[in-house]
Formats: structure tokens, C-alpha cells, sequence
């Protein structure tokens, strides 16, 4: 089956999709099974799996004090702010699956920390050596050495906000049955790799814009009314 490990919806804030628009474009791409991570929340992955389009893995990119880190298999939503060890630790409280995305990705300020990352290298099950929307090639480059050097399993994902980033970044794996088979499932997984176009964050940064201007005028309308 075909995996992709990282990607929005409406859920997260620079990102405007649709649940069911994102699920509908992987099932007509060939993609048998998403992993739905938004920004520090785990209703659009609730939402997804309660559709039933297609297989729905609950995830969540939570914001550390040190930059993100994934959680996969997910019951409870991790709140944002954590200290890196604290959020891996609240990943394996609910038997999920830790991933560092995108963790040397230069031009990404959501990246964890170098020495977050080396001091988290002993705790984490996968590391995803190839993010869609790294732009520089050669982050994506220190990725895979940092991977192979801590003997992580490696991993790719889309990080699709938009759904032209949608099936060409995925993981081939065989059918797994919960989170122990299917990190079991991904040490021999086929990886394949799909670079976004760099228009795709303008569409990002005008989705963030919309939110927090929705935000805004939601205040607005509350202070008037009370």
C-alpha cells in the first residue's frame, strides 16, 4: 500500500483544504492510506478517519519549545510548547510513533533545534529524509546522514497543504496492523520522492493570512456583541 506520512488539512492554519477534498484527491492518486498531522491538532485526522475515504493514520505536528516533532497513532491532541522530551514522551504515553520531519531543513524556522535533535536521536522511530517542500535538496541530503549515522528508520512525506502536492510522495509498504507492525512495515519500505514547486508556500502564507484575519474579525464580533 501506498503511505504518505505528512500532510494538512483545513485544520492547520496555513492550510485551507478541506478534509474531505484531501481525502478524495489521495483516493484518485493511487493513495491508499494518509497520516493526517496538523499543526498542533487532531480533529481534522478525527474528521478524516470518521469519513472512511480512504485509511486515515491520526497524527499531529506538534510545536516543541525546540521545534516539531510528529506523532503518530494518536488518541489525545499534545498540546503546543512542550519541551521536546516531554512531547515524545506524551507520543509514547498513547503507544504512538515518533518522527523528526523535516529536521535539518535550513530555511524552516518549525525545524527542532540542532541540539534538540541530537539529544533526541535515541528516541526516535523514524526520521523523514525527504520533505516535499525542503527547497534546498542538499537539507533533505543531511536528513538521510543523519538518519543512517542514528540508525533511524527513514521516512518521506509530501507535507501537502494544497492538493497539487498530493500522491507523488509517498511510502510502499505492505499492510500493517497498528503502530509496532507498521514501523515493522517501513524498515523495508520503497520511498519515493516527489519535490513540491515553490508556489505552493505562497499558497500557505495567503491561507495563514485568511486565519488570522478570520481570527481577528471573530474577536471583533464577540467584543461587539458583548
Amino acid at each position: 500500500m501506498k503511505v504518505d506520512l505528512h500532510c494538512h488539512t483545513e485544520f492547520s492554519s496555513d492550510c485551507s483544504t478541506p478534509v474531505a477534498k484531501v481525502l478524495k484527491t489521495y483516493r484518485d492518486r493511487g493513495i491508499d492510506c494518509a497520516a493526517i498531522t496538523d499543526h498542533n491538532e487532531i480533529e481534522g485526522a478525527l474528521e478524516a478517519q470518521r469519513l472512511g475515504i480512504i485509511r486515515v493514520i491520526v497524527g499531529e505536528e506538534i510545536m516543541t519549545t525546540q521545534g516539531e516533532v510528529i506523532g503518530l497513532f494518536l488518541n489525545e491532541r499534545i498540546p503546543k510548547g512542550l519541551p521536546p522530551r516531554e512531547a515524545v514522551e506524551a507520543i509514547r504515553s498513547q503507544g504512538g510513533v515518533v518522527i523528526a520531519p523535516h529536521p535539518t531543513d535550513r530555511l524552516r524556522g518549525s525545524a527542532l533545534r540542532p541540539a534538540a535533535l541530537a539529544d533526541l536521536a535515541d528516541c526516535l522511530d523514524m526520521v523523514e529524509i525527504f520533505n516535499g517542500r525542503t527547497v534546498l535538496s542538499s537539507d533533505n541530503e543531511a536528513a538521510r546522514r543523519f538518519q543512517e549515522s542514528n540508525g533511524r528508520i527513514p521516512c518521506v512525506g509530501s507535507d501537502a497543504h494544497t492538493v497539487q502536492e498530493i500522491g507523488g510522495c509517498y511510502n510502499e509498504i505492505d499492510e500493517f496492523d497498528g503502530p509496532e507492525d507498521f514501523l515493522a512495515k517501513m524498515a523495508s519500505a520503497r520511498l519515493v520522492t516527489a519535490k513540491s514547486p515553490f508556489r505552493v508556500h505562497f499558497h500557505s502564507t495567503f491561507a495563514k493570512l485568511q486565519s488570522r484575519l478570520a481570527r481577528r474579525k471573530k474577536l471583533r464580533d464577540e467584543v461587539l456583541r458583548s
